[in-house]
């Protein structure tokens, strides 16, 4: 039988890029679930500067998040020193970036897309650790695209497009700046370019050279932010990303054969909730045909708000289903060798399972008990 869900810790990885759409999706989080009376904190970890929650109060469930790319392991391996929590889940995205080993630490796992339930599963199996792996749809509060169009000074369809150099569209800057002033479509047009100065110069100068109007969003939040006002957006987004836009009805465009495809994004594309284009070549024409057929943008929006999102009740079901699994060896057992393996026992670290383990003994007098009235009972 599961337990109330009373006190919720998202925990956070200090390095996570970017910083701010993970922001943007802990704050949704936390907004949705305080409707269903739960306590949401968030606390960052590998950053010996920033102290642990003032609190100290112990959580029922510790949700641990993603790295995120480009880190060659996404998995932060569960410390419950560092969070104290009854159990600890772990959000997995990208399974290819995961070490069995740190899996294992963890209570549970869930992912965001179907197709990753049986590879995190056989990671987890790899390193004896039989993991329950669900899927699992986040929840975030309504969102109010057109107040946020106003504060921004913005009017009509809105269109942004990654000019990050991890993008397709960023690499390839002249090309994408080309196809952009072929587009015979209205409306804002938004260039992300991240914190990079050098593109950011670039852009600037295309966009004089062939006279297009755009915004320019810089910095590390610049994209997190235009995603909030967007309709639609091309480039090479991330988990949290993702998220973001799918909690502002935002349309994803992304381009193939990039460098760093998103395995999150290939899984939505698959599962037709992301449009992907071949090259940047068919950037005009696809942007045109979709601006132009504005229920169509919308219907694209809600797919990836199927995809991704679950009313805030049902994410509470799934996150109050999470109960803790028996500790594992963690492989720091000695080996005995030479002469002495032949004297010593074959493992020196030994686990017992609770779940294998005979009835207590208050179980064994009460079933003692419930057979005594039966019997009594019986008697005439």
């Amino acid at each position: 039988m599961s337990r109330a869900l009373a006190r919720l810790r998202l925990v956070v990885p200090s390095a996570t890029p970017p910083r701010e759409a993970v922001e943007l999706v802990v704050r949704a989080l936390s907004d949705a679930l305080m409707t269903q009376g739960i306590t949401v904190t968030h606390q960052l970890v590998g950053d010996e500067r920033r102290p642990p929650p003032s609190d100290g109060l112990r959580c029922d469930l510790a949700l641990w998040l993603p790295r995120g790319a480009p880190k060659a392991n996404e998995v932060t391996p569960c410390d419950p020193r560092v969070v104290a929590a009854r159990a600890h889940a772990v959000l997995v995205v990208d399974p290819a970036l995961c070490a069995p080993r740190d899996l294992a630490r963890y209570d549970a796992a869930f992912v965001l897309t179907a197709g990753h339930v049986a590879a995190v599963r056989d990671l987890a199996g790899r390193a004896g650790r039989a993991l329950p792996v669900t899927l699992l749809k986040l929840a975030a509060p309504a969102h109010a695209k057109d107040a946020k169009k106003a504060e921004r000074g913005v009017n009509g369809v809105v269109t942004v497009v990654d000019l990050r150099t991890r993008a397709a569209t960023g690499a390839d800057l002249e090309r994408t700046i080309m196809q952009l002033t072929l587009r015979s479509t209205t409306g804002a047009l938004v260039l992300a370019t991240g914190d990079d100065d050098e593109q950011r110069r670039r852009t600037r100068a295309l966009c004089e050279r062939h006279a297009l109007a755009a915004w320019i969003a810089s910095g590390d939040d610049g994209m997190a932010q235009a995603l909030g006002v967007a309709d639609v957006a091309v480039g090479a987004l991330d988990w949290s990303e993702l998220i973001v836009a799918a909690v502002a009805g935002t349309a994803v465009v992304t381009i193939a054969n990039t460098d760093r495809a998103d395995a999150l994004a290939s899984a939505l594309r698959d599962a037709g909730a992301v449009v992907e284009l071949p090259g940047t070549l068919q950037l005009a024409a696809t942007l045109d045909r979709k601006l132009s057929d504005l229920g169509g943008l919308a219907a694209d929006g809600l797919r990836l708000k199927d995809a991704l999102l679950q009313p805030a009740r049902a994410l509470h079901d799934a996150l109050r289903d999470v109960e803790p699994l028996p500790s594992v060896t963690d492989g720091g057992g000695w080996e005995a060798v030479g002469p002495l393996a032949a004297a010593a026992p074959q493992t020196v670290v030994a686990s017992v399972d609770p779940r294998a383990a005979g009835p207590s003994t208050a179980q064994r007098v009460e079933d003692a008990l419930a057979a005594l009235k039966a019997r009594l009972k019986d008697e005439p």
